[in-house]
């Protein structure tokens, strides 16, 4: 076995070595993009809802403060007399 025999086995093991890597590399990275993608649509469904009219998210809004304006000027008479 000379130099040059040597040397061309390094290089293909180098080859054979890089592409096994990169081959790796590529199915870590779809599982990646593929859970991601999973993690995506989870968070999207979470998050899906319907489209709501002006009347329907403001009303709890101002049920809200009336009542708690009803219950301030409840406990505010009740202190002054």
């Amino acid at each position: 076995m000379n130099i040059d025999d040597l040397l061309m086995t390094i290089i293909v093991g180098g080859m054979a070595l890089s592409v096994v890597y990169l081959r790796a590399e590529f199915i870590g990275h779809r599982r990646y993009k593929s859970a991601d993608k999973q993690e995506e649509t989870c968070l999207r469904k979470l998050f899906e809802r319907p489209a709501l009219s002006l009347s329907q998210r403001v009303e709890p809004i101002i049920i809200a403060n009336l009542q708690i304006l009803c219950c301030t000027l409840r406990d505010g008479c009740r202190r002054s007399t």
